[in-house]
Formats: structure tokens, C-alpha cells, sequence
């Protein structure tokens, strides 16, 4: 049996990034992050402007962006993220919260955005409590587990049942391309059609990966709404934000000490704008001529 290497390794061990990376970054870049986290000291805090402004395109590089995240964090320097009504407000009406409670309410959460109406959607995720670090590690935990045991039995199925389905997600799992399409869709046939194969740890590994996605709805809507009125509605904006935000928790690694919500936030911004580029690109033909 092949185990995942990567992500899925030690839950003790905590990955230094900055030493992984160091050779891939080039010295240009280096000496731009140096300049960042001096700034970063000097102001005290870092904004995701401020990376922009020396990084303009660093959603195309996100290898880079762990390396200026992970220098910056090394230096002790806070980022400072948007975030649409950071929840204080509903905390403080019902006291302070259990883990227990918060995911209670987050599993009640209508996370369906293409069928509500946009008012509607901001009231529901208006009702999200914010999860602490240590929070959403128990949940990138659980995931992380429940991926690893999800695999192990898509490899079963591969060497037992021959289905082309299974037999083609592990041969992309053995290739350390966990994240694809074919392995997609062996996930979702073992959840739809052979459910009572799957265990506790597997329903509770698909269950922190929608509890981590729909915790963080609302730092989508805020980063939406900074990129209105250019092609693409607010209710477009998030549906993409929250494409990206899947895959921030998908790519999420706990162990190099990230907060979620730093990490999250550039994977939104780069299916945001991704998505409004491509309709930037495409040709509108008058609708007389199609008449």
C-alpha cells in the first residue's frame, strides 16, 4: 500500500518552508521579501497591499507566496486580511462559543449561493462564527486523515473491483496528482454509490472539508466585492471566490504554521480575477447578428 507523501506526513512535525523553497526563489525575489518584512517591522504589520505592491502577479506563483508568507511569519509580523463582519457580533449575543457550538451552526449554513438570492446569502453567512487557529487545524486534521483513508480505498477498489474509475485515480495518486479531476471523481462515486464501504474517518474527513469552506464564506464576499464593476456581478464574483476557496482548503498545510484565512485569501483573489479576465476575454457578438 503506497502512502501519501507531501501534506501526509507527520501531524507532529511542522514543515520550515522558508528552507524548502529557499533554492527555488530566485535572488531578485528574495531581496523583494526582504524589503517587505522590513517594512512589516516597521509599521508593525504587513497588508496584503503592501505584497501586491512589490508582488503584483503573485497569485500566478503561489510557491512564492508560501516563501513571503512563511518569511513574514519567521519575523513575527501579522498580515492583516479583510474580512467581511468578523463575527464579534454574533459571538458577543451568545457569549463565547464552543467548538461544539460553532460547528452545530456551521453545518446549518446554506452554502449554495446559485440558488439564493444575493440578500438572502449575506444574511445566512452573516450567522457564521469565526474559527480559532486551533479550530481550523482540527478540521484540516480530520480532512487530512480522511483523505489519506479515501485513497487507501480507492486503491482497493482499483486492485479488487477493476473499475476504469478507480483504476485511473490511483494510477494519478500514484503519480502525486492527488488533486485531479479522475481522483475527483472516484471520491464522489465511493460517497455516492459505495457509501457503505467508506468509514467514520472518511464521513468525517468530507464533513471538515465543508465545515473549513463554509466557516470561511464570508472572507469571499469581501474580497468580491473589491473587484465590482468589473465584468462580473457580486453573485458571479462569489460563486469563482468560493471555487478558490475549495481549493485553499484542499492545498491547505497546517503544519507550516499558516493561518487559513492568509493562506485562503490569495487562492480566492487568483480564481477571482482569473475569472474575471477570461470573461474580459471573451467576444460579445450583438445579439441582431445572432438574430
Amino acid at each position: 500500500m503506497i502512502k501519501l507523501q507531501s501534506k501526509f506526513c507527520n501531524p507532529k512535525e511542522k514543515i520550515n518552508i522558508t528552507t524548502v523553497y529557499h533554492m527555488a526563489i530566485s535572488s531578485e525575489d528574495k531581496q523583494k521579501v526582504k524589503s517587505l518584512v522590513i517594512l512589516g517591522k516597521k509599521q508593525g504589520y504587513l497588508t496584503q497591499d503592501d505584497i501586491l505592491a512589490v508582488f503584483p502577479e503573485i497569485e500566478d506563483n503561489l510557491q512564492l507566496l508560501e516563501y513571503i508568507i512563511a518569511s513574514i511569519q519567521d519575523d513575527e509580523i501579522e498580515i492583516i486580511e479583510p474580512r467581511e463582519n468578523d463575527g464579534a457580533d454574533f459571538e458577543s449575543k451568545k457569549g463565547k462559543m464552543t467548538f461544539e457550538e460553532k460547528i452545530k451552526i456551521l453545518k446549518q449554513i446554506k452554502s449554495h449561493v446559485s440558488t439564493d438570492p444575493i440578500r438572502a446569502y449575506l444574511q445566512e453567512i452573516g450567522r457564521i462564527p469565526l474559527l480559532s487557529a486551533e479550530e481550523e487545524v482540527i478540521l484540516a486534521q480530520r480532512f487530512e486523515k480522511g483523505t489519506i483513508e479515501m485513497h487507501d480505498l480507492i486503491e482497493k477498489f482499483a486492485k479488487e473491483n477493476k473499475h476504469p474509475v478507480y483504476v485511473k485515480a490511483w494510477d494519478r495518486i500514484k503519480k502525486g496528482e492527488e488533486r485531479n479531476i479522475d481522483v475527483e471523481k472516484a471520491k464522489q462515486r465511493i460517497v455516492e454509490k459505495d457509501r457503505r464501504y467508506t468509514t467514520k474517518v472518511i464521513r468525517e474527513g468530507v464533513e471538515a472539508k465543508h465545515l473549513l469552506t463554509t466557516a470561511n464564506l464570508r472572507l469571499v464576499v469581501s474580497i468580491a466585492k473589491n473587484y465590482l464593476k468589473r465584468g462580473l456581478d457580486l453573485l458571479d464574483l462569489i460563486q469563482e471566490g468560493n471555487l478558490g476557496l475549495m481549493k485553499a482548503v484542499e492545498k491547505f498545510e497546517y503544519r507550516k504554521g499558516f493561518k487559513f484565512s492568509t493562506y485562503a485569501t490569495w487562492w480566492i483573489r487568483q480564481a477571482v480575477t482569473r475569472s474575471i479576465a477570461d470573461q474580459a476575454r471573451t467576444i460579445r457578438i450583438p445579439v441582431h447578428m445572432i438574430e
